[in-house]
């Protein structure tokens, strides 16, 4: 006795679409950052956060900051930075970043990676043949900055020139 199975098989298309939408991840960073200290580098997984003490360089793109005391928040996509006190109680170590040919020596400065703005505390930087101080520099993304508090001075001590042209308010077009 012969056995005879018959299976029919139907195949039915998939209906579902591929997704058109490609997604993103915004927290990625668009290069690789080098970076270095002498002391320590601490990584707050939790709240997204990296600490870097002592002697910190960071290098981004043609963005550069060297601090003792350096904070990135990934949430924010923003850097502190600032100095430390040393034995004596003077801040060592003060923040100097440097986008491209411009350089800003500051006390304490705020800047977010992603809109390229920033807001630094009692800048000095050179600028052409002259020096530029501010209480307070607003960095726009397109280089160009806002002062408040501030002075132009040929001269190039840093703390005390020996001559300068204050003004109260300044807009710095390169």
């Amino acid at each position: 006795v012969k056995s005879r199975f018959i299976i029919d098989t139907v195949v039915q298309q998939d209906t579902v679409r591929a997704d058109s939408v490609v997604k993103t991840n915004d927290d990625q960073l668009e290069s690789k950052v080098s970076y270095t200290c002498s002391d320590s580098l601490r990584f707050d997984v939790a709240d997204r956060k990296v600490y870097i003490f002592k002697q910190g360089k960071i290098a981004y793109q043609n963005i550069g900051l060297e601090a003792d005391y350096v904070e990135i928040n990934f949430r924010k996509d923003q850097v502190f930075a600032s100095g430390m006190p040393d034995s004596t109680g003077k801040d060592v170590g003060l923040p100097v970043f440097s986008e491209g040919d411009q350089k800003f020596k500051s006390r304490i400065m705020t800047y977010n990676y992603k809109t390229k703005k920033g807001l630094i505390h009692k800048v000095f930087t050179q600028e052409n043949e002259g020096y530029l101080h501010g209480r307070i520099i607003k960095k726009m993304a397109n280089n160009t900055t806002y002062i408040r508090d501030g002075s132009y001075t040929t001269c190039n001590l840093e703390d005390n020139p020996h001559f300068e042209f204050h003004f109260g308010k300044a807009k710095v077009i390169p």
